[in-house]
């Protein structure tokens, strides 16, 4: 499922990162986002996409803490 149209980003893609950054569960929300960003381009096209990528990162740290 594609998270972001603007820049083609999947979901996959964007769990790959928070997977790949071990201090993402130790991140704030923005500065998940302000990752996702720099490095994806989450977020830099129409926007709409910020809040499913928010939603995301934080389903998935609540996942990571119930492990």
């Amino acid at each position: 499922m594609y998270v972001c149209i603007c820049k083609g980003i999947t979901e996959s893609e964007l769990i790959e990162l928070a997977k790949a950054h071990d201090a993402f569960d130790d991140m704030t929300h923005d500065a998940m986002l302000e990752t996702a960003s720099d490095t994806l381009g989450v977020g830099t096209g129409c926007g709409r996409c910020l809040e499913f990528a928010e939603d995301l990162l934080e389903q998935r740290s609540i996942n990571q803490a119930l492990i």
